[in-house]
């Protein structure tokens, strides 16, 4: 999931400097083996526009020829089978509205039922599979990373929650079998003591469990719990408390997505409140690459959601 948030995350960012122009612009997606291109038929009444903004964006006016970029075997396969994905632009003021098709869907259609999120969260996703996006972020012992496969594994879809001024995270997900228990026999390797605790608070149970170190080289100490029939996968200790406040309404919140939606194989929400979007943000979104920084702080918000080989979004401007 790493490489294909990544992915849209530069889609989006390429649509935002085309602005302030009624006629139709289009953006579309090729592939070949496992290189891809963003080609850019702009109109003529958008072109001084469009390397006006590309240069307020920072970005390099080459960009307007097309973008060129490679991924991974896997990644490329699941890409190339939906290739080519066309959008059209409509831009209303400080608005980008666009709408497209990809060839053929490459994820499962499924509900996404709303849930609470807490009011500093930047990025939220719902689809179905996030565990390899979660387990790219993080140092994991081959013990832990075989035991997230098996435990956080759901046919349910999984929602991916970044949120705070550290921007943790938390993976929410289903599974009734989930093996708590198992933890225990995992052992810190610096210490060959149990990685693993628990703790009750606010008469829900946590589920602590310390990782050999995070990707900045701090200690970190990730927490499960269950609330309902949903369980939280955080990145520390502070994350799930604040979560659980959240879930009890002790702090506001805000509802991902708005309302239930019966069939969905991707949602996205990012919202830019200018606190939480610094380095540490990107840091974690795009693995190190801060290239994209300036572009995305130009967002305030966004709003896409893809439905079997449909798409849909609406990007508000700052």
């Amino acid at each position: 999931m790493s490489l294909s948030l990544t992915l849209l995350f530069l889609i989006f960012i390429a649509v935002l400097v085309i602005i302030q122009n009624k006629n139709t612009s289009q953006v579309t997606l090729i592939a070949n083996e496992n290189e891809f291109k963003l080609n850019f038929d702009i109109t003529n009444n958008d072109q001084s526009e469009f390397l006006k903004v590309l240069e307020k964006l920072g970005l390099p006016q080459s960009v307007a020829k097309g973008v060129e970029f490679e991924l991974d075997a896997t990644s490329s396969a699941k890409l190339t089978f939906a290739t080519p994905v066309k959008a059209n632009l409509n831009i209303l003021p400080g608005k980008i509205a666009f709408k497209g098709k990809v060839n053929t869907s490459f994820l499962q259609d499924q509900e996404a039922k709303s849930i609470k999120i807490p009011t500093s969260t930047n990025l939220a996703v719902f689809s179905g599979n996030l565990i390899a996006f979660i387990k790219s972020r993080l140092i994991l012992s081959q013990e832990f990373s075989a035991w997230l496969s098996k435990n956080l594994a759901s046919d349910q879809g999984q929602y991916l929650v970044v949120f705070g001024p550290n921007s943790d995270f938390t993976l929410i997900f289903k599974n009734p079998n989930i093996d708590f228990l198992a933890l225990k026999d995992i052992n810190d390797p610096q210490s060959d003591e149990s990685a693993y605790k628990e703790e009750l608070t606010d008469n829900i149970k946590l589920y602590l469990f310390k990782l050999p170190q995070s990707l900045n080289g701090e200690d970190l100490t990730c927490v499960f719990f269950q609330e309902g029939d949903l369980i939280y996968f955080t990145s520390s200790y502070e994350a799930a408390q604040e979560l659980i406040n959240t879930l009890k309404s002790q702090t506001p919140s805000l509802d991902f997505p708005p309302k239930d939606t019966p069939l969905a194989s991707l949602i996205i929400l990012f919202k830019n409140n200018d606190q939480n979007t610094g380095d540490v943000f990107t840091n974690f979104i795009l693995s190190g690459s801060n290239n994209y920084s300036r572009s995305i702080n130009q967002v305030r918000e966004l709003d896409f959601i893809l439905r079997s080989s449909e798409f849909s979004g609406l990007i508000n401007l700052k």
